[in-house]
């Protein structure tokens, strides 16, 4: 009687184990709003998240504009204004014009001076300033 280690089967399973195994690891990444602005008269806000996929990678920063008291962690509108690898400070100069402070304007980063928010039919100005 031979005694076999690994079945065809077990060596599926465990292939398949390791394969999700590392596909997890590999593809986690952690994001968190670290920074939540409202215009002033409260019609949109500036929001500011953190992600951080691992040791391997930067942490990068996006900020997008939302109208209204949305989102969470996560929700990726269509009007981000901006993607950093250095923590930016924001401001609302007026309720359409946005300051943005120590951006990283130098790596390819989508970086918008207006946008046009649909829902109010409102442009908003973004500045950058170092």
């Amino acid at each position: 009687m031979s005694l076999k280690l690994f079945s065809s089967n077990n060596l599926l399973l465990l292939s398949c184990a390791l394969l999700v195994t590392s596909c997890n690891i590999a593809g986690e990444c952690n994001s968190e709003i670290t920074a939540r602005i409202s215009n002033p008269n409260k019609t949109i806000q500036a929001i500011l998240e953190e992600t951080d996929c691992g040791a391997t990678t930067s942490t990068s920063y996006g900020i997008c504009l939302v109208e209204g008291s949305l989102p969470t962690v996560g929700y990726k509108p269509e009007n981000t204004i901006l993607g950093s690898r250095r923590y930016p400070r924001m401001q609302w100069k007026t309720n359409d014009t946005l300051c943005i402070h120590g951006a990283d304007t130098t790596n390819g980063y989508t970086m918008k001076t207006h946008l046009l928010l649909k829902n109010l039919n409102k442009e908003v100005t973004i500045i950058y300033t170092n």
